[in-house]
């Protein structure tokens, strides 16, 4: 049985996420699962509720159906839904919490929010990166979950996240 390799990206808005699971998607050979969330807004718009959260929270689980027992490299996790709606809307959700519990990933990667801000309709807080990625951090403390702080440009942050992955998973690959 070959062993598989799930790696979510998270952390605040405009941190690199998309880049870098892009990147590794192609460096690691592993498919890419985008983020349900931007795909939602960009066709609704950037006005939503409560449930709409609820309805982008589902459509991310049920995109990562087809990747069950497989390999691959995530673009969000549902961390990113508990911190949204905790700051957003002031609410904790079970439901969300649920999904938590049952995500899988060998390896979370936390995009520190040292690039710049990249202005986009769809993105609402420019100005509290750090407090929310003190959140993430302190969210995959508790919860025990196997993470590193990737930061730099996008290269560095490639190259960090490949090296951990030969030194803690034993995969190797040309860098």
């Amino acid at each position: 049985m070959e062993k598989t390799l799930r790696i979510a990206v998270t952390g605040p808005e405009s941190s690199g996420k998309s880049s870098l699971a892009m990147e590794l998607s192609k460096k690691l050979n592993l498919p890419l699962v985008l983020e349900y969330a931007r795909i939602y807004l960009e066709e609704r718009g950037p006005n939503y509720k409560v449930a709409n959260v609820f309805e982008m929270a589902n459509g991310q689980w049920e995109s990562w159906l087809p990747f069950e027992n497989k390999s691959f490299v995530a673009d969000t996790e549902f961390l990113v839904y508990s911190i949204w709606l905790q700051e957003r809307f002031y609410t904790q959700s079970e439901i969300i919490e649920d999904y938590i519990q049952q995500q899988q990933f060998d390896l979370y990667l936390l995009c520190k929010p040292d690039i710049p801000w990249e202005e986009d309709p769809i993105r609402e807080n420019p100005l509290d990166r750090t407090y929310l990625f003190k959140k993430y951090e302190t969210q995959l403390t508790n919860r025990k979950l196997n993470f590193i702080t990737v930061n730099g440009n996008l290269e560095q942050r490639v190259h960090q996240t490949l090296s951990y992955l030969e030194k803690h998973f034993k995969i190797s690959f040309p860098m």
